[in-house]
């Protein structure tokens, strides 16, 4: 079993792959009560173009097949997934993304069944012609509901604004119409491709003895057969630098404006900076906290001059080889341009101050150390690391520490403020 070592916390992720290409990973933690189990495919709604590299046809399917097959994995021969868990009284659920879904089990007690049960009820697939006609109703329910859900309609408008091609521009759940076309050769297309465990990772983190999760994860794996695992291709839309529209604004049943503010760059852009994808996501997210974070001159011009009424939200993304920063926030009706206005001001003059950056890098520090007490939050990173470095990340504080105002002006010329697009959700007049 192979020791991989957090740098700068002391704190030690144990990784295995079993015969079959599963990738196992274990935070131990014996200072908390619960126990965090999640099961993660390599598989979002935004693939709907694949074939194993062993198939000579692709697969086309429609959108919302990711998050269908999701539901329907619940589905067993005369009982339904839930039932295995009840007696045990754990939390079972899952969730479809763009890029993964991710089937996720936590509790206090009985440790050994709930991942059995786990592996047991995503490794036995039960899709017939009924189960699926039956799950369409629902899930088409599900899709309509989301119309109604401002978060999601917010979401979805700022990634039309983005994207031009990418499949990101579509609903995770798929339309009632899209919905309505899967088949239930879609559904086993999807999982005979995806669902193959050289294309997932397990990851355990919180009171559980090692021992004890390997023999069980042996156990059952080995009564399951699966073909090599030979790899998978799948077809993606070449999506262009630009942003797909300037400004992008809707009404919505809100009661206050939403904008975000966003800026596409592509994995090019970030490649010219001489900085790996890592490192630039992390010296990003540290600049855009210095600029636009909680203690910012930013912060309090917001607050000081009514604009706002609390700190906007400032994050990026990666999709594919599009790379996003995004500010987001509600402004006090009326000061809607005037944080459009104050926001641009900010993004023209970034900061890559050492002094100012090492002052955050202080807060960001304990927080990320403080992390490690809550083996959910590692879990969840550890999967996010995974399905988009395709490693741990191991070296944040070194990264970190390795920061100058030389590296900062690279990665603030890199960026084009004119590639950008705002998207506004207002409240429909009443």
């Amino acid at each position: 079993m192979e020791t991989i070592v957090i740098k700068g916390v002391n704190e030690k992720v144990y990784h295995e792959v079993l015969p079959n290409g599963l990738n196992i990973y274990f935070y131990p933690n014996t200072k908390v009560n619960k126990f965090y189990i999640t099961l993660k495919t390599r598989y979002g709604s935004k693939q709907t173009e694949f074939k194993r590299k062993d198939e000579k046809e692709y697969h086309k399917i429609p959108n919302g097949v990711a998050h269908f097959l999701e539901h329907i994995t619940f589905h067993l021969d005369g009982k339904e997934a839930d039932d295995l868990f009840a007696p045990y009284g754990a939390y079972i659920n899952a969730f479809t993304s763009y890029e993964t879904t991710t089937y996720v089990v936590n509790n206090t007690r009985n440790f050994k069944e709930c991942l059995d049960n786990l592996l047991y009820f995503v490794y036995t697939p039960y899709y017939t012609e009924e189960t699926v006609e039956k799950e369409k109703g629902i899930i088409i329910e599900e899709s309509k509901r989301g119309d109604d859900d401002p978060n999601r309609i917010f979401y979805r408008e700022r990634n039309k604004s983005i994207f031009s091609k990418s499949n990101v521009r579509e609903k995770v759940v798929g339309t009632p119409d899209e919905i309505k076309s899967i088949t239930l050769d879609d559904i086993n297309a999807a999982y005979n491709t995806f669902y193959h465990p050289g294309n997932m990772y397990l990851i355990i983190g919180g009171n559980f003895d090692i021992d004890e999760a390997m023999n069980t994860i042996k156990k059952r794996m080995d009564t399951f057969k699966f073909d090599e695992f030979k790899g998978i291709d799948v077809k993606l839309p070449d999506e262009p630098r630009k942003v797909n529209m300037k400004e992008n604004i809707f009404p919505a049943k809100v009661n206050n404006c939403r904008i975000s503010y966003t800026i596409k760059l592509s994995v090019d852009d970030i490649k010219k900076t001489g900085l790996s994808l890592k490192e630039f996501d992390n010296y990003m997210e540290l600049l855009l906290t210095m600029n636009f974070g909680g203690t910012s001159e930013y912060f309090e011009k917001l607050i000081e001059n009514k604009i706002c009424s609390y700190g906007s939200a400032v994050g990026t993304d990666l999709i594919d080889n599009i790379f996003i920063i995004n500010i987001v926030n509600s402004p006090i009706k009326g000061r809607e341009k005037d944080f459009i206005k104050m926001t641009e001001e900010y993004l023209n003059n970034l900061s890559s101050d050492e002094e100012s950056y090492k002052r955050k890098l202080k807060v960001l520090k304990a927080n990320y150390i403080l992390s490690f007490e809550n083996p959910t939050k590692v879990v969840d990173r550890i999967g996010s690391d995974l399905i988009y470095f395709n490693e741990i990340i191991t070296d944040t504080l070194e990264i970190g520490n390795n920061f100058t105002k030389e590296i900062g002006e690279k990665i603030i010329k890199s960026i084009d403020l004119n590639n950008k697009t705002i998207t506004v959700m207002t409240p429909i007049d009443k």
